[in-house]
């Protein structure tokens, strides 16, 4: 069979990872095999694993590696723009805004939700700080659906009472008193006494309002 194959040139190699009738595939190594040709079957593996094993590691593995590695550099970074913004959002708003815009892109790329709302969150407080209430409510909106879809109730709660504060700071004390209420209802529901009344003492200063 070799000196058939042989006759009709090199290129007609690749014809022997069939058996004689061409139905049965046979492996790329299983043809070097059997023609006898380990020196070049020993060359051409070498130099096609040469540069992974110059790595130590198989391609796929190395390949995992380095987008994991890339992944934690780039969630490292985004929480560190989330702490610095919190320690300057009251001193110097505009570098807190900025360095959140940065963290809520990288939030998408690397599709992490909890920190997308967290960023949400900090716009929130940014705007309320500032006084822009209407923008403030729109962020902490989009906060409080994202952390009701994962299930984070003590983070919703926070933003519910922001958004309540600022709804009411902005005059809208219909939207205020709604926001309260709805937090009462889930405090009574969990039996805190302690929320349950802070929570009676913002609605009755809503209706004194």
């Amino acid at each position: 069979m070799f000196k058939q194959y042989d006759r009709r040139g090199f290129g007609y190699l690749a014809r022997a990872i069939y058996d004689d009738n061409d139905t049965m595939p046979r492996s790329f190594h299983h043809t070097f095999i059997q023609f006898q040709l380990w020196p070049l079957y020993i060359l051409m593996s070498v130099l096609l694993t040469f540069p992974y094993n110059l790595q130590g590691q198989s391609p796929p593995m190395q390949q995992q590696v380095q987008q994991r590695s890339l992944k934690d550099n780039r969630g490292k970074e985004l929480q560190e723009l989330l702490g610095k913004a919190r320690r300057t959002i009251n001193t110097n708003p505009s570098e807190a805004l900025e360095d959140i815009k940065t963290a809520l892109k990288l939030s998408y790329e690397l599709e992490d939700v909890y920190s997308e709302a967290q960023c949400y969150a900090l716009l929130g407080d940014v705007y309320a700080g500032l006084a822009n209430y209407r923008k403030a409510i729109k962020q902490y909106e989009k906060a409080v659906r994202l952390f009701e879809r994962q299930g984070k109730q003590q983070e919703e709660r926070e933003v519910r009472t922001k958004m309540a504060t600022s709804y009411k700071a902005n005059g809208d004390y219909k939207e205020s008193l709604v926001c309260y209420q709805e937090l009462l209802d889930v405090a009574k529901e969990a039996k805190d006494t302690v929320a349950i009344l802070e929570l009676n003492n913002q609605i009755g200063e809503n209706y004194e309002e």
